[in-house]
């Protein structure tokens, strides 16, 4: 769980750093790989908030808000 929390810490100091969702396509939709599990973070000029954290063999992450 500490590594998870970690990746949203990363995206919070650098944002770029996560790549835009593909399924999303929305710039502030980002996510980054702790294996085996996608971290999916809304980033926005405030903050970063961790929206989905989904086991990499699920397919799809349905809708986002």
């Amino acid at each position: 769980m500490r590594r998870i929390l970690d990746q949203g810490k990363q995206l919070e100091a650098f944002p770029e750093s996560g790549r835009m969702v593909p399924e999303v396509g929305r710039k502030g939709i980002r996510e980054v790989i702790e294996a085996p599990y996608r971290v999916i973070c809304r980033v926005t000029t405030q903050h970063v908030e961790v929206v989905f954290v989904v086991h990499a063999r699920r397919a799809g992450i349905g809708p986002m808000p």
